[in-house]
């Protein structure tokens, strides 16, 4: 018989393997200590001994600090099909106020050119509530996946846009994440779906 799991079927009646689910969300995920910085003084703050004695860059409220990233779709995403960034961050006190969040952007895929950047906003609120974890949404819609591919990958840089903010403290990262659809557990070809 079939075994159902997460209200789909992966094995079929006989017991063969049902290689595509219904499609459902999936975090893409970026740890925020797994970033690049620069080396310049538009960078984070690298903050230990908080939390105990843990740790987190911390974004300046007085200057723009942006870090670098690279996200590879992966097999199991619907080709075609939009993404959804998401930053995942703490105010550093207890002070109130809005906090103004980037991502510049260029996708592609394999074999593939990498277009002029894109540039999309999120504000998120500190509520008055230090450490508190907070998850902003960046862009008014998601990104558009048209014609992208299984393995393809997305160049990033994350800022603080303290010019658009009024957060008068240091914002620390998190992680930063995409939501992508999926529908498979992988794919039938190394680097291809099907």
């Amino acid at each position: 018989t079939g075994w159902v799991e997460a209200g789909f079927d992966l094995f079929n009646a006989d017991d063969t393997y049902t290689k595509f689910m219904t499609e459902h969300w999936e975090d893409v995920k970026v740890g925020g200590l797994a970033i690049q910085t620069g080396g310049t003084a538009a960078d984070p703050t690298f903050t230990d001994g908080i939390l105990g004695n843990l740790g987190a860059y911390y974004f300046s409220n007085t200057s723009d600090n942006e870090v670098w990233f690279e996200v590879q779709l992966p097999h199991a995403y619907v080709e075609g099909s939009d993404i959804e960034p998401h930053i995942h961050w703490m105010p550093t006190t207890a002070g109130t106020g809005t906090v103004e969040w980037c991502l510049e952007y260029s996708w592609s895929n394999v074999n593939g050119t990498f277009p002029t950047s894109t540039t999309i906003t999120g504000t998120g609120t500190a509520g008055g509530t230090a450490f508190e974890h907070l998850l902003t949404g960046l862009g008014a819609t998601a990104i558009d996946g048209t014609n992208k591919t299984v393995s393809s990958v997305l160049l990033c840089r994350l800022y603080r846009d303290v010019s658009e903010d009024t957060y008068a403290a240091p914002a620390a990262l998190v992680s930063m994440d995409f939501h992508v659809k999926v529908n498979s557990i992988g794919s039938d070809q190394e680097t291809s779906k099907s």
